[in-house]
């Protein structure tokens, strides 16, 4: 008998091998629908790529993505299970907007813009914390949870000020099936609705690449390895692991990838939020229905944890590799750029832009904008909100800044 044990430990792997082999040549990244992109975008033939070669370091197409997509588009931010109790908050700078993230009393997730009615300054100044009530340091005024104003030193009794009419300017948020928590700065009329989990770990970070650099799906998932990740136990556990599920991932556009890893039979999310036209900031959290906090899993977890992170890293060193010493895109911006391959060090290439239906709805997205704004002679952000303005307000903030001229000293520590 035990003779026919290295034999049957031969076959058991073979037929892994196979079993791997044939997985692998059949699983296909998956992708959410999005909506389909506006008329009249319809392809045409040409022998010239739509797309800039500065399509990855242009502040100008950056600017054009803030007004054209994050501020009028629904976009995928994190998850229900970050907001475990009223007052949970969490702050985003999502393409240069500030964002924050509440749960009220009635356990609802609200969004605002992270910006004092008075003077425009955060009221919430931390990553993440819990309150029901967040005051403005500069001059003392406080929101509850559910964006109201509660509290205005200076303006209270003033005819004509009306609380009411001063709250926190909301952001429209809904909650998926899922419990992915999604925002729009915009128009919130054309929602589409596409087993709680409990977080396991999660972080931020920061990287020096273009945000669409990172959406590219087979590229993410073989950069993770998250296939490779196995808990560990008896030899037979093992072994059996290797016929686990291939894992899977689905791309939420514009921004977030959602991986399965079946061998923690949990799921990770990777957001990329832009912060500029070289910058991104990099959420990424795991979650699952599985006790987390044992050694085993905690194991699995810094690996998962170092494995964003050199991710990340070959993000930037492949961006890096597509500038110049000044920090310009090697292709001449003289030149015709019908072959990107004529330049080996540009990563356009390796996004494959006329074939990524991602990078194709970006591109029609702006094209879209930038037409409405050339009809209307201007430049249109959705996300800007503008206050309302009476005399009696002009009044009571024309007091307000003879406070802050009276006492400078005072107003260095309220600036904080």
């Amino acid at each position: 008998m035990e003779n026919l044990f290295p034999a049957f430990v031969a076959v058991l792997a073979g037929l892994i091998f196979l079993y791997r082999a044939r997985a692998s040549s059949t699983t296909t990244p998956k992708t959410i629908p999005s909506p389909p992109p506006p008329a009249g975008a319809a392809d045409t033939v040409s022998k010239e790529s739509d797309f800039p070669p500065d399509w990855l370091t242009s502040n100008q197409i950056f600017e054009l993505e803030r007004r054209a997509i994050f501020s009028k588009t629904w976009i995928p931010l994190t998850h229900r299970t970050q907001f475990p109790s009223p007052g949970s908050y969490h702050t985003y700078n999502l393409a240069s907007i500030p964002i924050l993230l509440i749960k009220g009393k009635d356990h609802t997730i609200r969004a605002f813009h992270n910006v004092c009615r008075h003077r425009a300054y955060a009221v919430a100044t931390r990553e993440s914390g819990t309150s029901t009530v967040l005051g403005c340091r500069y001059h003392g005024w406080s929101y509850n949870a559910n964006g109201q104003l509660i509290r205005a030193p200076h303006f209270d009794g003033v005819q004509g000020f009306e609380r009411g009419e001063n709250g926190l300017f909301e952001v429209g948020v809904r909650v998926g099936e899922e419990g992915v928590v999604w925002v729009n700065l915009g128009n919130c009329d054309d929602w589409k609705d596409e087993n709680v989990l409990l977080r396991g770990a999660g972080g931020k970070l920061e990287g020096v690449f273009n945000w669409k650099a990172a959406l590219r799906t087979g590229y993410i998932q073989d950069c993770l390895g998250l296939e490779d990740i196995l808990v560990s136990g008896s030899f037979m556990q093992t072994l059996l692991g290797y016929f686990q599920p291939k894992a899977e991932s689905t791309h939420l556009f514009p921004n977030m990838f959602i991986f399965t890893i079946p061998s923690l039979s949990c799921w990770l999310s990777l957001s990329f939020i832009p912060a500029s036209e070289r910058a991104a900031s990099v959420q990424y959290d795991l979650y699952g229905a599985v006790n987390m906090k044992d050694e085993t899993a905690q194991a699995a977890l810094a690996t998962i944890e170092g494995k964003v992170k050199n991710t990340i890293s070959k993000l930037e060193t492949e961006y890096q590799l597509c500038l110049d010493s000044t920090g310009c895109v090697k292709i001449p911006l003289n030149q015709k750029y019908t072959n990107f391959h004529s330049y080996p060090t540009s990563i356009l290439p390796g996004l494959d832009l006329e074939f990524s239906d991602t990078q194709k709805q970006i591109l029609s997205l702006l094209k879209a904008h930038a037409k409405l704004e050339k009809s209307h002679g201007a430049e249109i952000y959705p996300a800007r909100r503008e206050p309302r303005m009476n005399v009696k307000y002009q009044q009571a903030e024309q007091l307000c800044q003879e406070l802050d001229c009276g006492d400078a000293s005072s107003n260095k520590s309220l600036a904080w």
